[in-house]
């Protein structure tokens, strides 16, 4: 009965690592998403180099 219980409380948390990492998988990737586009925004700021 114990061993029961202890096996649902360690499914359980298994299942809220798993949905935990996917989270952070998917907050990783807008974040990576988000630093190109400022880079890609910051670079057409500055416009083409200048050729003294």
């Amino acid at each position: 009965m114990i061993e029961l219980q202890l096996r649902a409380a360690l499914d359980q948390a298994m299942q809220r690592i798993e949905e935990q990492t996917r989270n952070h998988d998917v907050l990783a990737s807008e974040v990576e998403q988000m630093r190109k586009l400022i880079e890609d925004m910051s670079r057409a700021h500055q416009g083409p180099p200048h050729d003294p």
